[in-house]
Formats: C-alpha cells, sequence, structure tokens
C-alpha cells in the first residue's frame, strides 16, 4: 500500500518565528530568559520555521513529533506565522497541501487548535486532497479565554513583554476566537446579567475598555487602534462565518474526520464585566467554568453545523492534547482504515 503523508499544522504560536536575517524571535532561550523583551507586534516581518519542541523542561510539541516520525518516513510540518489573517495562511496552506498531494496523493491532516480553525474551509473546499484529518482542541464553538490574554498579556518563562497585551491587540489571528453571537456574548456582570457586547464590533471593545483600550491612548494611538481592529474584526467575523456555515453537499462529500477534545479541565466559559467608578473593570478567574481542555470547552470543539466527527477525548490540557500519544495512535489508525 502506497504511504499516506501527513501533515501537521500547529496552533496559535506553536510556529517558531524567524527574522530576515535567521535571528530566533520565537521562542529560545533570549525571550524566555527576558533578554529579548521586544513585544511581538504583527508589524514586525517574521519568517516561520518548525514548530516548537519545548520550552525548557516542559515538552509542547516534541513527544507528538517522535511519535509522527517513528510512524512515518512522510511526515511535513507546515509552519506559519499565526500572527496573521486566517485566509491568508488559508490559503498558504492550500498551496503546501497541493503540492504534497500532487507528488504522494491525499493527507492525512493533523491540525491543532488554530491550526484546525484555519483548516476546516481547506478542506470543505478541497476534499479531494485529503485522506482524513484530525482537529485536536480547535475552537470551532468559540475560545472565550483567549480574552484574557488579549487584555492582560501572557508571561513566557521571566518574559511579561514579549506576549504583553499590546502585542496581542495588534495581531489578526485572535479575533478569530470569539462568538458571533452578541444574544449569547459570554459576557455578564457581577449578578449574572448580560452585558451588552458586539465581539466584532470595535466600537463594543473600546466601549468596554477592552484590550489596549484599558489605557488611555493619544489621539494618533486611538485613530491606529480603531483602523487596526476594524479591519482585523471584519477579516475575522467572514473567516468564522465561513468556518461555521452548514452545507449538505459539502458534509457528504468530506473526508474521514476525528476530534480530539478534553474534558476533564474547568475551561472559561464566561467573562464577568462590571462598570465601575474607573470605567469597566474585567474579572478572569470568576466566571463560570464547564468541562474542557482548560482553554477550549469541551461542547466548542466540535465540529460545526452537520459535519460529522469521530469524538476521541483526552485526560491531557489543551497544550499537550496531541502528547496524548496512546490515543493520538488509536485515532490515526481508525482514520487510515476508514479510508482504504
Amino acid at each position: 500500500m502506497k504511504p499516506i503523508p501527513i501533515v501537521f499544522i500547529p496552533g496559535i504560536k506553536g510556529s517558531r518565528l524567524l527574522t530576515d536575517t535567521h535571528q530566533l524571535r520565537w521562542l529560545g532561550l533570549k525571550q524566555v530568559f527576558n533578554l529579548d523583551r521586544k513585544p511581538l507586534y504583527a508589524s514586525e516581518p517574521l519568517l516561520p520555521q518548525g514548530v516548537l519542541k519545548r520550552i525548557l523542561w516542559e515538552s509542547i510539541y516534541a513527544p507528538f513529533l517522535h511519535l509522527m516520525r517513528q510512524r512515518t518516513e512522510h511526515f511535513y510540518i507546515f509552519s506559519y506565522d499565526w500572527r496573521a489573517q486566517g485566509l491568508i495562511v488559508a490559503e498558504e496552506l492550500l498551496q503546501f497541501i497541493r503540492e504534497i498531494n500532487a507528488q504522494q496523493g491525499p493527507v492525512l491532516l493533523i491540525a491543532h487548535s488554530l491550526g484546525g480553525f484555519i483548516s476546516l474551509p481547506v478542506i470543505r473546499s478541497n476534499p479531494e486532497l485529503f485522506h482524513a484529518a484530525l482537529f485536536a482542541g480547535s475552537p470551532f464553538g468559540s475560545g472565550i479565554d483567549f480574552a484574557r490574554d488579549m487584555h492582560q498579556g501572557t508571561r513566557i518563562g521571566l518574559n511579561n513583554r514579549i506576549l504583553n497585551y499590546e502585542a496581542h491587540f495588534s495581531w489578526f489571528s485572535p479575533y478569530l476566537f470569539f462568538p458571533l453571537d452578541t444574544e449569547n456574548n459570554r459576557i455578564v456582570d457581577r449578578y449574572g446579567n448580560t452585558v451588552a457586547h458586539d465581539w466584532y464590533d470595535p466600537l463594543s471593545w473600546e466601549r468596554l475598555n477592552l484590550s489596549i483600550f484599558q489605557k488611555k491612548l493619544s489621539w494618533d494611538q486611538l485613530s491606529n487602534a480603531r483602523q487596526h481592529l476594524q479591519e482585523a474584526l471584519s477579516a475575522a467575523k467572514s473567516f468564522r462565518n465561513e468556518v461555521c456555515r452548514t452545507d449538505q453537499v459539502s458534509a457528504l462529500a468530506m473526508p474521514p474526520l476525528a476530534v480530539l477534545a478534553g474534558q476533564h479541565h474547568p475551561t472559561l466559559a464566561q467573562l464577568i464585566c462590571q462598570v465601575t467608578a474607573q470605567g469597566y473593570q474585567w474579572d478572569f478567574q470568576n466566571g463560570v467554568k464547564t468541562p474542557g481542555d482548560g482553554r477550549v470547552e469541551f461542547t466548542a470543539a466540535m465540529l460545526p453545523g452537520n459535519l460529522h466527527a469521530h469524538v476521541f477525548t483526552s485526560n491531557h490540557g489543551h497544550g499537550q492534547l496531541l502528547n496524548d500519544l496512546t490515543t493520538v495512535d488509536r485515532i490515526l489508525s481508525t482514520l487510515i482504515n476508514l479510508n482504504l
């Protein structure tokens, strides 16, 4: 039997990013130990190359990559600039898949988190290029917890600057994670009443002092922030609508699909936002939590619309889902056999 090529697309922050002089900007020891504190703004041109294997003693994708290279010589990694618009990355992924397909036939795609969200429209539009696909912790429902990163930033080792909230705000990809439904926007006050907010309306972000709007901005800064947010939200809303559309014909034409989702980690499902004398204040700790992988709710990891998938569960957290090697190996064997 002809070997099936396997392609892996990592999640947000999962690809290494280098400068044009091949200096590692994301992620190496200089950044972890706070020797490179420059925020990772989207305006900085960087080249994707490879994926994160580990950070110090913590494995990221290393165990999973080892398993893949044990299973097959035909294993390929799609690295991408995870700060970019979803549509741009999807087009790059399609070209990458087409080149492999032309030489080796349909691929088995393994997609983690944001990688799965970006991949689904590519598979739906080009099912003949795929033998099967596995989505691990992809936020098809939404990934409301990422609002925390957008508002507070993320510490990496000793470094609290490289991924500050201003850097997150400057990217295009995080806006893909938020719900389209304005009636169930996942924001309440401390009494449980829904706080009016449209995740895809720039003025709503500004009104609620969310992310960069929590600080006082100069007129030029405010104008630039509004312009970027308008562009980012418009692109994200269009892409999320495409991902979540229901199409019976495409569902019937799809290759075998599998979902790997966590359900043993409390996962933020609701944000608390309270108006005070200082403006709106956000609480990312005490909102309602539901079963998930700690980042994406179990129900949010299911495929949208009428798409069918074989569902597998894991005790691992979001970032470690693909390092559940026994389960991943079982899923791959199932998917390969389903489409022989």
